[in-house]
């Protein structure tokens, strides 16, 4: 769970753990509630204590604050994923320019990896739904990691 979580965060191999990694969390989620069954004497005995019903309110605290504040407007996309999806939207002339390379390099270095482009106006968005290729793969490609 650490290392799919940790993929995750840094949007490394996104699509391959992003399944286990729900299914697995679910898993985790019945565990603790077996445990929690089966040890409910101790675990509600913890209760009585004014810290531990402190802490648990904190912790909560927190996650809501966090929650709503990612969704009321504070919480937008990390400005690399706003960076990636304006590269991935931008005609290829602009992504040759941002890469430092002429547009006829870089729309041959795409062919030559098997993408078929019609136009350097073409996005790599657009080039990555008629060449059946996710987004970032192809951006992979115009960084120079195949």
């Amino acid at each position: 769970m650490a290392s799919s979580g940790v993929m995750m965060f840094y949007h490394l191999g996104e699509d391959l753990v992003k399944t286990m990694h729900e299914w697995m969390g679910l898993l985790f989620v019945g565990a603790i509630v077996l445990h929690l069954l089966n040890h409910w004497a101790p675990f509600s005995r913890y209760f009585k204590s004014k810290q531990a019903v402190a802490i648990v309110i904190l912790v909560f605290a927190v996650a809501g604050t966090w929650m709503v504040s990612s969704s009321v407007g504070g919480g937008s996309e990390h400005p690399a994923k706003q960076l990636m999806k304006q590269v991935q939207q931008a005609p290829l002339t602009r992504v040759a320019a941002l890469q430092g390379e002429s547009e006829q390099d870089l729309v041959q270095r795409l062919q030559a990896a098997g993408v078929q482009v019609e136009s350097a106006q073409q996005t790599l968005t657009e080039l990555a739904r008629t060449n059946q290729k996710h987004p970032t793969e192809l951006l992979s490609l115009v960084l120079g990691n195949p």
